[in-house]
C-alpha cells in the first residue's frame, strides 16, 4: 500500500497509508488539516517514524531466552525491551543496527544505513 504525505502549516509531515486512487487531498490532524505534500511523496527516500518502535520477528527468541539475550545485549553496551513472545522491540534505526550487531545478524534485504 503506499504511503502519501501530508503537511501540516507548522511544516511536520505526517504519513497515511491508502489503496491506489483513494488517497484523500487533505488529512485531519489535530484541530488542523494538513495538505497532500505530492513533491515530498516522489524526493527519493520517505522517512517517517512508523517503522519505530518495530517488533522484529526475525531477531526474535524463544521466550525461555529473553534473560539471555538481554545479558547478551548488555555485554556489548546496549540494550532492548522484548514482547513476551521474544520479539525484541527497536526504538530506532541507530538501536536497531546496534542490537543486530550485538547479536551477530545482518539485514541481507536492508538499504544503505541499514543494518
Amino acid at each position: 500500500m503506499p504511503v502519501y504525505l501530508y503537511r501540516t502549516t507548522d511544516g511536520t509531515i505526517h504519513a497515511c497509508h491508502c489503496h491506489i486512487g483513494t488517497a484523500p487531498k487533505r488529512l485531519r490532524v489535530g484541530d488542523e488539516w494538513a495538505k497532500r505534500d505530492i513533491p515530498a511523496e516522489h524526493s527519493g527516500h520517505i522517512t517517517t517514524n512508523s517503522n519505530y518502535p518495530m517488533k522484529c520477528e526475525g531477531s526474535g527468541v524463544y521466550p525461555s531466552q529473553i534473560a539471555e539475550a538481554r545479558n547478551i545485549l548488555k555485554v556489548q553496551g546496549t540494550s532492548a525491551d522484548f514482547t513476551s513472545d521474544g520479539r525484541p522491540i527497536y526504538t530506532s534505526a541507530v538501536h536497531r543496527k546496534k542490537c543486530l550487531k550485538a547479536f551477530g545478524l545482518h539485514d541481507r534485504n536492508g538499504g544503505y544505513g541499514d543494518p
